[in-house]
């Protein structure tokens, strides 16, 4: 129900969300427009004043008064000086571009008698016009004025405002986002640690449970048990107790980890005998299948200044892995090869391998790999976490090539260190 819950409220908050965005561009869309309409009432206002002012020129010219109308040409009548004087006058006062270009244009034909600039017929579309009827009454002759950068300039007055919209929407979205993957993460992270509770439940569960039986049979046992039966509920008892030791510094060291709290006691080392007394004092009790080994141990220079203990630990933890996720005779790889800065060791199986997915996530902490039809597979999923946590601190490197059902080869690099 709190999951349903969840989903609903954040869809609201999407859906609220988009809309804020819309709105936000329709009011950006709008500011626009008005200020497009703001502009081309400015220039028709001013064709308006230009013309008024050219109109009282022209009753008061004492050339035009002086030539009959017959006589009379357009330029007798119309003053191109006078009208750039104009145009400039009345363009500064109303507020509008600069840069602008303009025409005389017949208006039957819009074929240009005179401009100024490179006034040309794609710029008469988007021009601003006034007729000339009152002035002159022969034919119909137009003003046309053409701002190119009308919309940039309107683009440049809301820039302001449409940034910081931007800037906002973006950063309410980026917040929207982060907060549901922080929730999703979050809710990830609870089930990873109820599972880790169970995992870690259920593993305890077995040997304590094995301790308390051993333990009974011991107590409940009579003087004349014999030293034999004593002795192997006493392994027992050894042995599950050893489990959960194992298990529980496992834990202990992640922490650490976690805390960064990780010291690294470094010492030079032999590789090679490292991993051979690794592999002699690895316990397979608890697994019920034959393990055989194979070495290829080809790295010459083979001492490295490292902390044995973690560094056995891993080697430890991958064969451990290797062993789990195997069905059938298990067979391991362990081979050597000398790199330029260091040492690369390969560890290699024949289980049921992986797919890619769970090849991404298998060094995550608490990932555990899907076995399919196995069921037997225990541990916190914190092995290869592990593993990749301690080699990484050694300046080192761990990666994984694998398919499934044809194994998996873990490739561990350590430098030689200092």
């Amino acid at each position: 129900m709190k999951y349903i819950f969840l989903k609903s409220v954040i869809a609201v908050v999407a859906v609220s969300l988009l809309g804020l965005i819309f709105t936000q561009i329709f009011w950006l869309n709008n500011s626009v427009i008005i200020s497009e309409k703001q502009y081309d009432d400015r220039a028709d206002r001013m064709l308006e004043d230009v013309l008024s002012e050219l109109t009282e020129y022209v009753d008061t010219s004492y050339i035009i008064q002086n030539i009959p109308q017959k006589e009379l040409k357009l330029f007798d009548v119309v003053d191109t000086t006078l009208l750039n004087i104009l145009l400039a006058k009345y363009i500064r006062y109303h507020r509008l571009d600069s840069l602008y270009i303009y025409a005389l244009v017949r208006s039957k034909d819009n074929s240009i008698i005179y401009s100024i600039g490179e006034f040309t017929q794609a710029h008469e579309q988007d021009a601003y016009k006034a007729c000339l009827s009152c002035i002159w009454k022969k034919e119909y002759i137009h003003l046309s004025v053409f701002f190119p950068d009308k919309r940039r300039n309107i683009f440049m007055q809301l820039f302001g405002w449409i940034f910081l919209s931007i800037l906002f929407l973006l950063a309410i979205s980026a917040a929207f986002v982060f907060i549901v993957y922080s929730i999703f993460k979050q809710k990830k992270i609870s089930e990873i640690k109820n599972d880790f509770i169970n995992n870690m439940t259920h593993e305890f569960k077995t040997p304590l449970s094995t301790i308390s039986l051993a333990s009974e049979m011991l107590m409940n046992s009579k003087r004349q048990t014999s030293g034999e039966n004593i002795k192997k509920y006493s392994k027992i008892i050894y042995d599950e107790n050893q489990r959960m030791q194992i298990q529980v510094d496992l834990i202990l060291q992640t922490a650490l980890v976690d805390r960064g709290q990780l010291k690294l006691n470094k010492e030079a080392v032999d590789f090679h005998d490292l991993i051979q007394s690794t592999v002699d004092g690895f316990s397979f009790e608890a697994c019920e299948n034959e393990v055989e080994f194979k070495y290829s141990l080809e790295a010459k220079n083979h001492e490295l200044i490292i902390d044995s203990i973690h560094i056995r630990n891993v080697i430890n933890n991958i064969i451990d892995n290797a062993i789990k996720y195997f069905a059938g005779k298990c067979c391991i790889k362990i081979s050597t090869s000398a790199q330029e800065q260091g040492l690369l060791l390969a560890i290699e199986d024949k289980g049921i391998g992986m797919t890619r997915e769970s090849q991404k996530k298998v060094f995550d902490k608490f990932y555990r790999v899907s076995t399919g039809n196995i069921h037997n597979v225990k541990g916190f999923g914190l092995g290869l976490y592990y593993v990749k946590t301690i080699v990484e601190a050694h300046q080192g490197k761990v990666t994984v090539e694998s398919s499934l059902n044809n194994g998996s080869t873990f490739y561990v690099f350590l430098p030689r260190g200092d």
